[in-house]
């Protein structure tokens, strides 16, 4: 299973032992959902990054910050927007366009909300 060109195809991102084996191997993964969206919209296939499953590209562009969550939440959210595509951070960045926060709080939410309130933010979730 050397193949550089080989991409596997899950349909399940959460339960499937396979798609946790194969990611553990560093595999590339691809969803169903990814291509049949390429698919529709005449674009080629994406080759995802290393250990970097790829559902589908629905969060491509999208740059989140997580603050206030657990670990274990924070985790979650980050593998569920590495699998649409976007990016997950635990600090803001000026390339931030959405906030997922626990309370509506602290000093990430006060940032989030001055450059919200600036025209620099997207949105705040």
């Amino acid at each position: 299973m050397k193949e550089p060109n080989i991409v596997f195809v899950c349909d399940d991102f959460t339960n499937c032992y396979r798609f946790r084996y194969l990611r553990s191997c560093g595999k590339p993964i691809i969803g169903p959902a990814l291509i049949r969206k390429r698919a529709v919209d005449g674009k080629p296939l994406l080759m995802p990054r290393p250990k970097r499953p790829l559902y589908v590209d629905s969060m491509e562009g999208v740059h989140i910050t997580l603050s206030g969550l657990s670990s274990k939440d924070c985790c979650e959210a980050v593998d569920l927007v590495h699998f649409m595509g976007g990016c997950a951070r635990r600090n803001f960045s000026p390339s931030t366009t959405h906030l997922i926060t626990d309370k509506a709080k602290g000093r990430t939410y006060r940032v989030c909300i001055f450059f919200f309130f600036f025209g620099q933010f997207q949105s705040i979730i």
